[in-house]
Formats: C-alpha cells, structure tokens, sequence
C-alpha cells in the first residue's frame, strides 16, 4: 500500500498525463481538419501524369489518315491534354472535356454505334485545340472543321484497340457529325 502522499502525487500526474493526452488529440484533430497544401517543387514540376503511348494502324481509314501515332499527355492551363502524333508528321492537340454517355447521339446514331462499343462505353471526349498542319490527314469534315474527338479504349492493355472518332461538334450538339472513325492498336509504352 503507497503511502497518503505518494498515491496523491500519482492521481496528480495521471489528471496531468490525461490532459496532455485530451490536449494533443485535440490539435492532432485540428490538424487532420486543415487540408494539407503541397506547393510543387523544382523535381516534380515536369513530371507526366501517364505513359506515352503507341499504336499501329487498325483499320484502312487509319493507315490512311495518320500511319501510326504516338499519344503524349500533359496538362495546359485548361486542363489535362494528349497530343497525338502520326507517322505522317502530323500533330493533334487536344483539351479534355470528359466522359460521354454511348447512349449520346451524334448524327443519326448514338455514340456506341458509331464506336461500336457498348451501350455501358463511356468515350472519353476532348475539344481539338490545334492540327499541324491545318489540312490533311485527319478529315476537314466536308465544309466544316474537325472540332472534337471522342477516345475509346476499354482496356488500356498492350495489343488491344482504341477508336478515335473524329468530330464536327460535340456529341448531342445540333448539327454534330462524325468525320471519320480511326481504329488502333496500342503497341506499348516509353
């Protein structure tokens, strides 16, 4: 049995001991609750956010069009991007806008149709920001300009396809309209 004293000093420092326990949960809470900023440093600031990319011709419209055509992404101030370029020298950039429903139509059909993918495919739209050189290779569509291209890859996997549509206008746009539908295989990654 401790004495009086003894057993006092110990209850003392175990309500101390809780306290400071209580008070750094505390501030460990605070801290979890301040969303933590990460400037970029000098290292990181080039780093890509995925592989580049190469494919083979798929499909006559493709061996045509581009020959084969290497994918780089990157990011620009709207966003992320891929620039694609072909064998025959020339170069597609391009703004990602997002997801698209197969269900979407474009033109007289719907998306999965055009793609022939499934009606669950979700193709991944981008805006065409700039074409090296301004004509050739990828279809002027008619009169128009090409604008967009809707990407479909289901497996991003060595050996298998992507089809790259070609647009005049988004999907579910009034007056949109496929250009040409170009189909690859991926080849392998730098």
């Amino acid at each position: 049995m401790l004495p009086g004293g003894n057993g006092q000093a110990i209850t003392v420092i175990g309500r101390v001991a809780l306290l400071s326990l209580v008070g750094l949960m505390g501030t460990a809470c605070e801290r979890a609750a301040q969303p933590a900023v990460v400037e970029p440093s000098a290292e990181t600031a080039g780093i890509q956010l995925s592989e580049t990319w190469d494919y083979l011709p798929a499909s006559a419209d493709a061996a045509s069009a581009t020959g084969s055509v290497s994918i780089f992404p990157g990011v620009s101030a709207e966003g992320p991007t891929r620039t694609l370029k072909a064998a025959n020298g020339l170069t597609l950039e391009a703004a990602l806008i997002g997801e698209v429903s197969a269900a979407q139509m474009i033109g007289p059909g719907d998306v999965a149709g055009l793609m022939e993918a499934s009606r669950a495919a979700r193709p991944t739209l981008y805006r065409l920001t700039a074409q090296t050189p301004s004509r050739g290779g990828i279809s002027p569509c008619g009169a128009n300009t090409a604008t967009h291209i809707l990407w479909h890859e289901p497996e991003m996997i060595e050996g298998r396809f992507v089809t790259i549509a070609v647009l005049n206008g988004a999907p579910g746009e009034p007056g949109a309209s496929a250009c040409q539908v170009l189909r690859y295989a991926r080849t392998g990654g730098n």
